[in-house]
C-alpha cells in the first residue's frame, strides 16, 4: 500500500507496509496525510527487516556520496538519493514508528534546503493570524512556549518547517524589516517532543524569531547578525553534515536574518512573554 505524508510544499509517498502497519502510520500523522498534489515528491520505500534489535548500540553513522546518503543506526539502515527524490530503508519491527518518524526527519531536512526551505529546531505559533518561531535547544523551553499559548494554533513543539514562498520579490535592503513583504511562511509539521502537543498542519506568515533563554524577568534584547545566524545553523538538524549543504544553509539563514526579525526572548514559565512581545511591536 501507499501512503501520502504532505508537509509543507514536501509530499512523501510510504511504499511497502502491509494495511496493519499502515493504519498505525495514518493514526500517528493524523492531520497530515493528503493525496498527492504539486510539490516535490519524494517516495520512501520501506522493508521491515527480520532480526531482533542490536543489543550493541550503533552510533549514527551517515556518509554522503555523489548525491546519495547512506545512513545506519540500531535500527534503520538505508540509502536516501537526494537527486530522485527517492529512499530505500530497512527497520526492524520494534521500532517501526519511532524509525519512520527519524527518517522523515531526515530526508526532509535535507531536501528541504534545496527547496529554499528550513527545517528547525524551534516551537512554531500561529498568533494573531501570523507565525512566530521560539528556537531554541533541547530542554531550553520550547514546548513550555507552547503549552502556555494553549489558545494559539501550535505548529510544533519541535521542529517546523520554514519556506520562502515569494523568493522572487526583489526585497529593498534598506527598507525596514517591519515593511517588508511576508516572503517567509510557517508549516506546521507532525514532529512533536511530547505526546500532549498535537501540531497543526497548517501555515501562516512569519512575523518574528525569538531565540530562547530562560531568566528570572521577562524581556527581550538584541542580537547582532552574526549571532542570529549561528543560533539559526545550530538549530538545523542533519545539514551541518555536508558541506554542500551547509552552505546553502548558511546562504538562506543569512536571507531569514535580512528579512525577519531575529531577537532574544529571555522568559519565565508563564503567559506574560505575550505581552512583552505584544508591546514591542506597540512601541
Amino acid at each position: 500500500m501507499e501512503l501520502p505524508i504532505s508537509i509543507g510544499k514536501f509530499q512523501f509517498c510510504l511504499v511497502g507496509l502491509n494495511d496493519k502497519l499502515t493504519n498505525e502510520i495514518r493514526r500517528h500523522y493524523c492531520g497530515f496525510i493528503s493525496d498527492r498534489g504539486e510539490g516535490v515528491n519524494i517516495n520512501l520505500n520501506i522493508t521491515i527487516e527480520d532480526r531482533k534489535q542490536n543489543s550493541v548500540v550503533v552510533l549514527e553513522e551517515v556518509k554522503f556520496s555523489d548525491g546519495f546518503v547512506h545512513l545506519e543506526t540500531s535500527d534503520i539502515s538505508g540509502t536516501f538519493d537526494m537527486t530522485r527524490g527517492e529512499a530505500h530503508i530497512s527497520v526492524i519491527p520494534q521500532h517501526i514508528e519511532g524509525g519512520i518518524d527519524y527518517v522523515l526527519r531526515f530526508m526532509l531536512a535535507l531536501t528541504a534546503v534545496q527547496h529554499r526551505s528550513l527545517l528547525l529546531h524551534a516551537a512554531g505559533i500561529i498568533h494573531d493570524d501570523y507565525a512566530y518561531l521560539f528556537v531554541g535547544h533541547s530542554g531550553v523551553g520550547k514546548t513550555t512556549i507552547s503549552r502556555l499559548s494553549s489558545g494559539d494554533t501550535i505548529l510544533s513543539d519541535d521542529l517546523v518547517l520554514i519556506q520562502d514562498n515569494w523568493h522572487e520579490i526583489e526585497v529593498e535592503v534598506k527598507c525596514p524589516i517591519t515593511e517588508r513583504p511576508n516572503r517567509w511562511w510557517v508549516y506546521g509539521t507532525p514532529f512533536a517532543s511530547e505526546r500532549d502537543i498535537q501540531p497543526k498542519n497548517t501555515n501562516a506568515p512569519l512575523r518574528a524569531i525569538f531565540h530562547l533563554q530562560q531568566d528570572k524577568r521577562v524581556f527581550i534584547s538584541d542580537m547582532t547578525q552574526s549571532q542570529m545566524v549561528a543560533e539559526l545553523v545550530a538549530n538545523l538538524p542533519v545539514i551541518n553534515r555536508n558541506v554542500s549543504t551547509a552552505k546553502m544553509a548558511m546562504r538562506l539563514a543569512e536571507n531569514l536574518t535580512n528579512t525577519i526579525q531575529n531577537r532574544k526572548l529571555h522568559f519565565l514559565p508563564d503567559a506574560s512573554f505575550w505581552y512583552i512581545i505584544g508591546e514591542s511591536y506597540r512601541n
